[in-house]
């Protein structure tokens, strides 16, 4: 991936991301009902707490219209997912993970011991407000059901709302490390996007079932779920970020 910016991949068929047979919400809750997966709350100093898939869904029928809700954001994948999900050959030949592990299984992540990778299912307003990786990882995301809003801003623009303060730098690496305090994306996208100036707008993706979003290192990115969501996330090593995260 030689573009430094945000890259939306529109499929025509969530089938070419994921396998329907695993990824869809009846069987996903038929085989993972009872597990227990971490939310998280952005509200109350981002805590995070352990629920079942079941009550989650529970809970998720009952907030609806709740403002910032509990989100799933579980970094533990089951196998039986990660065996069901790929992305474009683009992102894959560009993860240098990807090619130092190799495939473990035929269809498996295969960089699964080294990969940072999350399972997000979140009901209508949840989500996660401004942040970077602070690994300096790139990513991709993949939706499997649902419709998710994205709002990006480089590196060298701190997001309207956002109070951040780089509180040192690594003059040998270049790697920053930053302190910010960021509102939920529901708040966010209802109180301050609303007001923003036209040179103060960010980039915008609406991700729809089966799109992937790639976003670069060190890019700020805000999402919301505006329709109960299923989706899986992935950091990645590229050759514009794979010095700093070395």
């Amino acid at each position: 991936v030689k573009n430094p910016k945000p890259i939306h991949f529109r499929h025509s068929s969530t089938s070419q991301v994921f396998d329907p047979g695993t990824w869809s919400l009846p069987s996903v809750t038929s085989t993972f009902g009872t597990r227990a997966f971490t939310v998280i709350s952005h509200t109350l100093q981002q805590r995070q707490y352990k629920m079942t898939l079941n009550n989650y869904l529970d809970y998720s029928r009952a907030h609806q219209d709740f403002g910032d809700p509990l989100y799933l954001f579980d970094g533990n994948v089951p196998h039986e997912l990660l065996r069901g999900v790929k992305a474009p050959d683009v992102l894959k030949d560009a993860d240098f993970l990807e090619n130092i592990y190799g495939a473990r299984e035929e269809g498996e992540s295969s960089c699964r011991t080294a990969c940072r990778e999350w399972l997000q299912i979140g009901c209508k307003n949840s989500g996660t407000g401004f942040h970077v990786d602070p690994f300096h990882f790139s990513a991709w995301s993949a939706l499997a059901q649902g419709r998710k809003r994205w709002a990006f801003y480089p590196p060298q623009v701190v997001p309207p709302g956002v109070k951040a303060l780089r509180i040192s730098e690594d003059r040998k690496s270049g790697q920053e490390t930053w302190e910010y305090e960021a509102p939920t994306s529901f708040s966010w996208f209802n109180n301050v996007y609303r007001n923003l100036k036209p040179e103060e707008k960010p980039l915008l993706a609406i991700q729809e079932p089966g799109d992937i979003i790639f976003v670069p290192a060190r890019w700020w990115h805000c999402v919301i779920n505006d329709t109960f969501s299923v989706g899986y996330t992935r950091n990645i090593v590229t050759r514009n970020n794979a010095r700093r995260v070395a």
